[in-house]
């Protein structure tokens, strides 16, 4: 009956969607009631399909990475229709790691431009473009 706080960084996209799907159906059907309130935050690629897209996954093959989900999960909103549609969630709300790093006040932007510094605002854009942050919740309360 404890809060439960699941985190999985760039983990569901390495995996099957039908095996992710399964995951997430075992996390809210079976590991925790649904009268519990567990968060899941997920942190994964996205935007397979432009250049820059396209370009990540041929690198990641190169290393012999498979992104075997990210088809079946191409954008922000699939991933969030996913956690609520087969994951059984009750709320979930999704950003690109670009649009999350917006919300931050201009003073907090600051800090955190202090931890790496960045020369290439284009390309920081596009790759935190193919990354989205999601937080699914099974508590419906806000």
């Amino acid at each position: 009956s404890k809060p439960t706080f699941i985190l999985a960084e760039c983990v569901l996209v390495y995996i099957a969607a039908a095996e992710s799907n399964a995951l997430l159906q075992y996390i809210t059907q079976t590991a925790f009631p649904r009268n519990e309130n567990v968060l899941l935050t997920s942190y994964d690629m996205i935007g397979p399909d432009d250049r820059f897209g396209k370009m990540m996954i041929e690198n990641l093959t190169k290393m012999g990475l498979s992104i075997k989900s990210i088809d079946a999960l191409k954008t922000v909103k699939d991933h969030e229709e996913r956690c609520l549609k087969v994951g059984g969630f009750a709320k979930c709300k999704g950003l690109t790691m670009k649009a999350l790093y917006m919300t931050v006040s201009r003073e907090s932007q600051l800090q955190l431009n202090k931890l790496e510094i960045i020369d290439d605002w284009d390309e920081w854009g596009l790759v935190h473009e193919h990354y989205c942050f999601v937080l699914a919740s099974t508590n419906s309360s806000p």
